[in-house]
């Protein structure tokens, strides 16, 4: 599977579960699955996970184009039947060489206005996204991976989206360069608040459930958080190195407890368990 332009903006751990042919194609068919990652998948040696993408509604004309290309006539069945492809893409397949593909762009395009409609809102939001909106996503994003791994309370996520915005304050006003997976989708969401009224009570009639025997320690975190930041903007080694070292000042207080000790997780990240260390 070769890699398309953009496959490097692509969430390493989405990277892995392609190999596995029944999440791709899941991934291919839902339609809120970001445009680089349907843009990726669209070049799949599997025909399913082609024609998954010709038929999800998100998908970009320019990808759809391609589509009815294929070499597989069912997938090019799909990409000329997509509601979203180009009407001189559907005029040249009337000449194509199965009687598929003819007929279904003879066809007059089957359309869910309701699952159209979503999908051209979220392209017009994610394409009107200004510095701020990103910059407000990726601290919702940063905020949500720690909350989850802490089992916050609902004041400490409120410490902790202050002190990541804190961390990232030297990045306002750069202008992001791509966005990852998870902040596309906050942006189309925007489920903070929901989640900031919701998170976990600091009293509850249940227990939590014993955490897991791993720590990380704030330069860990640094680390891993790091990596969400870097798909959205371009920085350089310096400016790198001075947001590590901010976000694990900044972070010190909620990750190590009152005795110097790293906290107890609940989750931790896939990239984050092999730092993680056990529970003496």
């Amino acid at each position: 599977m070769s890699r398309s332009s953009d496959s490097t903006l692509i969430d390493p751990t989405i990277w892995a579960l392609l190999a596995d042919a029944h999440t791709a194609r899941a991934l291919a068919a839902n339609p809120h699955t970001p445009v680089s990652v349907l843009d990726f998948l669209a070049q799949s040696p599997n025909p399913k996970v082609r024609a998954a993408v010709a038929a999800n509604p998100q998908t970009a004309t320019e990808t759809l184009t391609r589509l009815s290309d294929d070499p597989d006539a069912s997938v090019r069945t799909v990409a000329v039947g997509n509601p979203s492809i180009p009407r001189k893409v559907r005029e040249r397949a009337l000449d194509d060489r199965s009687q598929r593909v003819r007929t279904a762009a003879a066809a007059p395009p089957h359309m869910d206005p309701y699952e159209w409609q979503l999908a051209n809102a979220r392209r017009e939001i994610i394409a009107s996204a200004d510095a701020a909106t990103v910059m407000s996503a990726l601290q919702t994003v940063l905020t949500d991976t720690l909350v989850m791994a802490l089992k916050s309370d609902t004041q400490e996520v409120e410490e902790i989206h202050q002190l990541v915005g804190e961390a990232l304050h030297g990045l306002t006003g750069l202008q992001p360069h791509a966005l990852s997976m998870a902040v596309e989708s906050e942006i189309t969401s925007r489920t903070f608040t929901h989640r900031l009224a919701t998170a976990h009570p600091a009293r509850t009639s249940k227990p939590l459930p014993r955490p897991p025997n791993n720590t990380a320690t704030p330069e860990d975190w640094a680390d891993y958080l790091l990596t969400e930041v870097v798909k959205c903007y371009e920085i350089d080694s310096d400016e790198r190195d001075h947001l590590h070292s901010r976000f694990t000042e900044v972070l010190t207080p909620v990750l190590v407890d009152t005795f110097g000790n790293a906290r107890r997780l609940y989750y931790a990240p896939r990239a984050l368990q092999m730092r993680t260390t056990p529970k003496s």
